[in-house]
């Protein structure tokens, strides 16, 4: 599969490389693949892939301030071990941030309005403390699921990323699941969107020559700023068309079976990342039994 996807013909010829759009960070899009040679780099993507389902899953199942804040801790440590700067963590963190904002608004607004006990908050009004235990609970919640998207997309590039996902799901071909088809779309997904980034950078500038300026009141701002849609839309059914084109002369067929250039293997990290990755569930499902025996609970 890798001789299929690696190189996409004339599409090749429109996409920057990774170091040229390195050398402007303000380009760089969120959870955009970093070269490099840490500790998370080198773990296979399947090991990478079943560790984010593993944690995403005892995320959901507990709801416990102190354990979250425990792997927010510990995920900001395996980014800094896996040579990811403190720069780009902080970077792809800021976008979210927003987003965690309006969702304790929402719960701190909605949530426990009808509740006996409340919380003060500076003497101009109060919130309900299931409001403000939610609030609290969710952010965090957001905080870990951004961080290990990030932790994986951040060490495993696109290819590398559809690869352990197709190998994970070859299961699915018993039902006749297209894992190939869905591998590939993944694939060019991934692919698409620092191109489309880099057209959208381009169009801007072009059209900033040609006079038209982007500030101004928020409304001329939104006017201008729709100028884009058409321009972008005719680049992208443009290279779409070229990316059809040098896929059916490379001979790609659905659902044929294809080899890869360099195969998926698990090495004696991958084994020890994976049981770690055991042992810390089924730690967590036994603190959990143990707290709810004794009655304590979770903060």
């Amino acid at each position: 599969m890798r001789c299929c996807l690696l190189t996409i013909g004339p599409l090749s010829t429109y996409i920057p490389t990774l170091s040229e759009r390195m050398q402007n960070p303000n380009r760089l899009l969120i959870g955009q693949y970093r070269p490099g040679n840490g500790l998370l780099h080198r773990l296979d993507p399947r090991t990478k892939l079943l560790i984010s389902v593993g944690v995403m899953i005892v995320v959901l199942l507990f709801k416990s301030i102190v354990f979250y804040l425990f792997l927010i801790g510990a995920l900001l440590v395996f980014l800094a071990v896996g040579r990811i700067g403190w720069s780009v963590i902080g970077q792809n963190l800021k976008p979210v941030l927003m987003f965690i904002l309006i969702t304790s608004l929402f719960h701190l607004i909605f949530s426990g309005r009808s509740d006996i006990e409340r919380v003060d908050l500076f003497g101009l009004f109060s919130i309900g403390q299931s409001g403000l235990y939610l609030a609290i609970v969710y952010s965090l919640r957001i905080m870990i699921f951004f961080l290990t998207a990030l932790s994986l997309l951040l060490t495993t590039g696109p290819l590398s990323f559809a690869e352990g996902l197709i190998s994970l799901m070859k299961p699915l071909r018993l039902l006749r699941v297209p894992v190939d088809d869905i591998g590939m779309i993944l694939f060019i997904a991934l692919r698409f969107i620092p191109v489309l980034s880099d057209e959208i950078d381009t169009v801007r500038k072009s059209q900033f020559i040609r006079g038209i300026s982007y500030s101004g009141s928020r409304r001329a701002r939104i006017k201008n700023a729709a100028s884009l849609i058409m321009p972008l839309f005719f680049s992208a059914l443009r290279r779409a068309d070229d990316l059809s084109v040098a896929i059916e002369t490379r001979g790609y067929r659905s659902g044929q079976p294809r080899s890869s250039l360099y195969p998926l293997k698990f090495r004696a990290l991958d084994f020890g990342a994976l049981t770690i990755m055991a042992i810390f569930v089924c730690g967590s499902f036994w603190g959990q039994l143990l707290l709810e025996k004794s009655g304590t609970g979770l903060l």
